[in-house]
C-alpha cells in the first residue's frame, strides 16, 4: 500500500504497512527515493522533523557538490575532474526587446506612474548556459513578465537594493539595474560556468556607469540567508568609481545600520518547481527589510514614512508558470504558508497573462491542465502591518486554499486594469 504525505521539498512515501507498523521513505522533489527511512513507530510530528533533516542533508550535499565542481573548474582540470561540455546546455543568445517610450507612457498614464531615467540599449542580448542538472538554458516567460513589470513600474527598483534568487541569465536584475537600482545582487547555484555566463550578460547589457552597482555570486537558497546580507554589506562598503577614496554607503545613517542591512526588493522568477517553500520563505523573512532604513523608529512608523515619501514598500516579486499542473496544488502551498505563522505576508496578484508552452504536452493531460500550463503569473509579497491583517483573520489563512487570479493586470493600488 502506498500513500504520499507532502513535506517541504519532497514527500514522505508510505511504502509498506504490515504487522510491524508503517514504513516510510523520503522522496525528494526530483522524485528520487532517499536512503535512511525513519523508524516505523515515529509520530507524525517526528516524521515531519525527520523529513526536514533529510532536506537539509540534501541541500548540504548539493552545496558540497557545487563547490567541488567550481573548484575543479577554477583549477582547469580536464574531463576527468571538471564537468565536460556535454554536461552543459548552450543555447547561444536570445533577445529581449524593452518597452518603447510610447508603450511605457501609455502604461504610466493608466496607473498614474511618474517617469524615471533609464539607460542601456533598446534590445538586450543574453547568453544562455546551464548545467543539465538545472534549468537556466532558457529565458523563461516568467522572467520576461517580471522584467516587463519592472520596466513599467520603475519606482519599485529605482534607488533600491535588489536581490534576485535563482537568476539564470539574470534578465530581471539587469532591467532593475538599467532603471536605476542602488545595488543589485544576482545569485544562482554556485556553478562557476553558469555564474560567468551571468556576469557576461551583465557586462554586455549594463553600461559601466551602472555595472559597478551589480554583483553576481553563487548561493543556493537552502543555505543560511544571512550570507546574502553579508554580501550586500560588502557591496555597500565598496568604493564607487566616481569617489574611489570614500565608501559608497547610500541610505546608511551610520555604521550601526550595517546590522540592519536588507533588501528592498527580492526577485523570484520560476523557482517554485523545487517545492522548497520553507527555505524560500525563510530567505525572504531574513533578507527583506521591514520597512524603510531607519533604525530609530518602529516598523509601523517606517512604513508610514515610506508611504509619505511616495516610496513603494519593501516587497518580493514572484513570477511562475505552472509547467506541470499536476504539481500546481503543491506549488500554491507556498502562498498558503507565506500568509500563515510565522511569516504573515500579504500576497497580491499583479499580472496574469498567457505564455508559450515550454514543455511538450503529456498524453494524459486534460484540456484544462494544458490551458493552465500556458499561463504565467506575477505576485507581490509584502509584510503585513500586523498578523491579523495578513489576508484575513489569524485563524483563517492556514486552512484557506490559495486560488490563482484570472487573466488580467492589476495596478499597485489593487484595481484591475481593463
Amino acid at each position: 500500500m502506498r500513500a504520499v504525505a507532502p513535506v517541504d521539498g519532497g514527500a514522505l512515501l508510505q511504502y509498506e504497512r504490515g504487522m510491524e507498523g508503517t514504513r516510510w521513505a523520503w522522496v525528494g522533489s526530483e522524485g528520487a527515493q532517499k536512503r535512511d527511512p525513519p523508524s516505523p513507530h515515529l509520530a507524525s510530528s517526528e516524521l515531519l522533523q525527520w523529513a526536514r533533516r533529510q532536506r537539509e542533508r540534501m541541500a548540504n550535499q548539493r552545496r558540497s557538490d557545487c563547490e567541488a565542481e567550481a573548484a575543479r573548474a577554477m583549477e582547469g582540470e580536464d574531463a576527468a575532474g571538471a564537468s565536460s561540455d556535454s554536461e552543459y546546455e548552450m543555447y547561444g543568445e536570445c533577445r529581449y526587446e524593452r518597452a518603447t517610450p510610447a508603450e511605457w507612457a501609455e502604461w504610466a498614464k493608466g496607473i498614474g506612474a511618474s517617469g524615471t531615467s533609464t539607460c542601456g540599449e533598446r534590445v538586450l542580448s543574453l547568453s544562455l548556459c546551464s548545467h543539465r542538472k538545472f534549468f537556466a538554458a532558457r529565458l523563461w516567460p516568467a522572467a520576461r513578465l517580471m522584467a516587463r513589470y519592472l520596466e513599467y513600474n520603475r519606482s519599485i527598483s529605482s534607488g533600491r537594493r535588489v536581490l534576485e534568487v535563482g537568476a539564470g541569465a539574470g534578465l530581471p536584475s539587469i532591467i532593475a539595474a538599467l532603471v536605476g537600482a542602488d545595488r543589485v545582487l544576482i545569485t544562482d547555484v554556485p556553478d562557476e560556468r553558469m555564474l560567468q555566463n551571468t556576469r557576461k550578460n551583465v557586462a554586455q547589457n549594463v553600461p559601466p556607469d551602472f555595472a559597478w552597482r551589480v554583483a553576481v555570486h553563487g548561493h543556493d537558497w537552502a543555505w543560511p540567508p544571512m550570507q546574502l546580507r553579508t554580501m550586500l554589506d560588502a557591496m555597500l562598503r565598496e568604493s564607487s568609481p566616481a569617489s574611489p577614496n570614500s565608501p559608497k554607503t547610500t541610505g546608511l545613517a551610520s555604521t550601526k545600520d550595517h546590522a540592519h542591512i536588507g533588501f528592498d526588493l527580492i526577485l523570484l522568477s520560476d523557482v517554485m518547481y523545487e517545492l522548497d517553500h520553507e527555505a524560500l520563505l525563510k530567505l525572504i523573512s531574513v533578507c527583506l527589510v521591514t520597512a524603510g532604513r531607519s533604525t530609530t523608529s518602529t516598523a509601523r512608523e517606517r512604513k508610514t514614512l515610506d508611504e509619505r515619501c511616495g516610496m513603494p514598500p519593501p516587497q518580493v516579486l514572484l513570477s511562475f508558470q505552472p509547467h506541470d499542473p499536476v504539481q500546481l496544488p503543491r506549488q500554491l502551498r507556498f502562498f498558503e504558508l507565506a500568509r500563515g505563522s510565522p511569516y504573515y505576508f500579504d500576497v497580491s496578484p499583479l499580472w496574469a497573462t498567457r505564455a508559450p508552452k515550454m514543455f511538450p504536452r503529456v498524453d494524459d493531460m486534460s484540456e484544462a491542465d494544458d490551458e493552465q500550463s500556458q499561463r504565467v503569473y506575477l505576485f507581490s509579497i509584502t509584510r503585513a502591518a500586523n498578523h491579523e491583517a495578513a489576508n484575513g483573520s489569524k485563524a483563517a489563512y492556514p486552512s484557506t486554499p490559495f486560488e490563482l487570479p484570472p487573466l488580467g493586470v492589476w495596478c499597485a493600488r489593487g484595481d484591475k486594469e481593463g
